[in-house]
C-alpha cells in the first residue's frame, strides 16, 4: 500500500513505497506562472526634453525559476521600438498594435532573462511621448511562454475600456496592459492585480501605460481599466494573454 507525500509547493509530487528508501515520482505539477518575480518599474519618455531616440530605465529580477520578463511600450503611433535590451540581451517583440488617434501599444519579452538590477535600453525611430514598463515573472514555460495574445483598440467615448481573453485555464496566469492617450488612469473596478501604472502629460495628450494580472479561467477573463476623463478622439490600444505554466 502506498502513502502520498504531503503537497507542498515544491513542483513534484511523489509516492513513497513501503520499500525504505525508494522513492517513485509518478507525476508532476508545475506551479502556476502567478509568482510576480520583480516591482513593475516604468520609465517616462518626453520628445519635449530633446532626450533623443536611445532611452533606458532600471530594472531588478530577483531570483527564481522559468523567469519571463516582459516590457510594455505607450507611443504615439508613429513611433516604433527597433531594439530592447536587458543587460546586452535582445528581447523579443511580441505583439504591437496602433490606433488612428496618435496611440501605440508593444509587448517585449525575454524568457530567462539574467538576475539582478540592470538596464533595460530601448531605441525608437523618433523622440515620442509614452511610458514604458516592466516586470518579470516565475513559473513559466521557457520553450512557449504564451498562448495566443488578444488585442482591443477601444475608441473613447466609454469610461472603462475592456478586453476579454477567452483562451486561458485554471493553470495559467493572464497579463493585460494598456495604451492609452486620455486623462490619468484610476485604480479599476474589475478585480485584477496592479503590475504598474503611469501616466504623463505631453503635446496635448496624456501618456499612459499600465499593466495587471489576473487568474486564468476557461469562462473568460476580462481586464478593465477606468479613465479619469476621456474625449472621443482618445483610444485605448489593449493587449492581453496568458502565461502558459
Amino acid at each position: 500500500m502506498t502513502k502520498l507525500v504531503e503537497l507542498s509547493n515544491s513542483a513534484e509530487v511523489h509516492v513513497r513505497s513501503r520499500v525504505p528508501g525508494i522513492v517513485n515520482p509518478i507525476f508532476n505539477l508545475y506551479k502556476q506562472p502567478t509568482i510576480v518575480n520583480s516591482v513593475g518599474t516604468v520609465r517616462r519618455m518626453r520628445a519635449d526634453l530633446g532626450e533623443g531616440t536611445s532611452l533606458s530605465f532600471s530594472h531588478t529580477v530577483n531570483e527564481g525559476d522559468k523567469r519571463l520578463l516582459i516590457v510594455t511600450f505607450s507611443t504615439q503611433n508613429d513611433c516604433t521600438i527597433s531594439t530592447v535590451n536587458w543587460n546586452g540581451t535582445s528581447l523579443t517583440n511580441l505583439v504591437r498594435i496602433q490606433g488612428s488617434t496618435n496611440i501605440a501599444n508593444s509587448v517585449w519579452y525575454l524568457i530567462n532573462p539574467e538576475v539582478g538590477t540592470y538596464n533595460i535600453s530601448f531605441t525608437m525611430n523618433i523622440e515620442s511621448y509614452g511610458v514604458a514598463g516592466a516586470i518579470c515573472f516565475s513559473n513559466v514555460n521557457q520553450s512557449i511562454p504564451f498562448e495566443s495574445y488578444t488585442t482591443a483598440m477601444v475608441n473613447q467615448g466609454t469610461s472603462t475600456p475592456t478586453i476579454t481573453v477567452n483562451n486561458s485555464t485554471s493553470t495559467n496566469l493572464v497579463f493585460g496592459c494598456m495604451a492609452h492617450n486620455g486623462r490619468f488612469l484610476q485604480n479599476s473596478s474589475y478585480d485584477m492585480d496592479q503590475l504598474y501604472r503611469d501616466s504623463h502629460a505631453g503635446n496635448s495628450w496624456e501618456w499612459t501605460n499600465a499593466a495587471a494580472s489576473k487568474d486564468g479561467d476557461s469562462g473568460g477573463v476580462t481586464f478593465g481599466w477606468d479613465i479619469e476623463m476621456s474625449y472621443d478622439n482618445t483610444q485605448s490600444a489593449i493587449i492581453a494573454m496568458p502565461l502558459r505554466r
